[in-house]
């Protein structure tokens, strides 16, 4: 890509250096498309994990976030270090 931006002088004027950016957008979009392609076709069909009865792909996030709070509340010193984790990281993050 340097060369492609000195080939193409882009230090030299406004006109060369927007010329430059889209030959650069080309040639990275091209590059991509050359190797994104062969994966698209050569990809296996790998079956996932089924989901959870009672449950569609709408809820099962809702449901995981349930199950995931409800095992943190059983287990509550876990649950006061990642309230205290997060509230010192908002503080310590904060500026004067």
């Amino acid at each position: 890509m340097v060369g492609i931006l000195k080939g193409i002088k882009s230090d030299k004027s406004v006109e060369n250096n927007t010329k430059a950016f889209s030959v650069l957008i080309a040639f990275a979009g091209g590059v991509w498309l050359l190797c994104a392609l062969p994966w698209f076709f050569l990809e296996k069909r790998r079956p996932g994990l089924t989901l959870p009865p009672a449950t569609s792909l709408l809820t099962v996030g809702f449901t995981q976030v349930y199950v995931a709070f409800r095992e943190c509340m059983r287990l509550k010193q876990t649950f006061l270090y990642l309230i205290f984790y997060f509230l010192m990281g908002d503080v310590l993050n904060t500026t004067v």
